[in-house]
């Protein structure tokens, strides 16, 4: 069939259909009139729930959130059993086992815990220490054994007391004066002159010996002397 046929042929079958519809067109204006008078229903009543559906899957965890309040403390609760005895610790060290230095030069540094022989005694480091200057502890070292670095013997002019001076580890310094009770012989008594106990004069011949210090004269009654030596007679003249 050519080109100029098919176009024919179709052209037809439209005109067909046309004039098939236009034969039902005043029935479907019909219907929608007759749809349009129908009055709208009012609601029904609601029908019975239905069954529950199946469990939906876990939703994804929400945000933490605030803290709550403290709770108030709980009972004391009941004391554990003892637990099982620890080892023995290795033993300590016996004092006798420390490191004494014989000797430390005052001008050099030392570690902390140095033990060293010290001006007669031993002192320890607290510190690590510096040049030692007129106080142990400001140069970091403390005494830990007392002992004497220092004894001098003062006499004094009555040649009957002695001085005693004692410079100790720590640089303290402590005199103490001794008194020595014995004779000392002073001559012929002079009067006004003052005599301390243990003092010997010679007075009338004979020797006194002073019993404590006094500026009184030998005999006459006086409680301060005590006569050693008496006088003795004269000879006969030789013929």
């Amino acid at each position: 069939m050519e080109k100029a046929g098919r176009w024919g042929a179709v052209e037809a079958l439209l005109s067909e259909m046309e004039q098939k519809l236009a034969t039902h067109a005043d029935a479907i204006v019909d219907i929608t009139a007759a749809v349009a008078s129908i009055p709208v229903g009012r609601d029904g009543k609601d029908g019975i729930n239905g069954k529950d559906g199946a469990d939906g899957r876990d939703g994804v965890d929400g945000k933490d959130g605030i803290n709550g309040k403290d709770g108030a403390d709980g009972r004391d609760g009941v004391d554990g059993k003892d637990g099982i005895n620890g080892k023995d610790g290795a033993d300590g060290r016996d004092a006798l086992e420390l490191d004494i230095l014989d000797t430390i030069d005052p001008q050099k540094s030392y570690p902390r815990g140095t033990v060293a022989a010290y001006r007669g005694g031993l002192i320890k480091a607290t510190r690590r220490t510096g040049p030692i200057g007129d106080s142990l502890s400001a140069a970091g070292w403390r005494v830990i054994l007392r002992g004497v670095a220092q004894t001098e013997v003062v006499p004094s002019d009555d040649l009957r007391t002695l001085g005693i001076r004692l410079t100790h580890t720590d640089g303290e310094v402590v005199e103490q004066t001794l008194r020595s009770p014995s004779l000392l012989y002073r001559g012929v008594f002079r009067e006004g002159d003052q005599y301390d106990g243990g003092d010997a004069v010679t007075f009338g011949g004979s020797l006194w010996v002073a019993l404590r210090a006094t500026t009184t004269k030998p005999g006459d009654g006086s409680p301060d002397w005590r006569l050693a030596v008496k006088k003795g007679r004269d000879g006969r003249d030789a013929k």
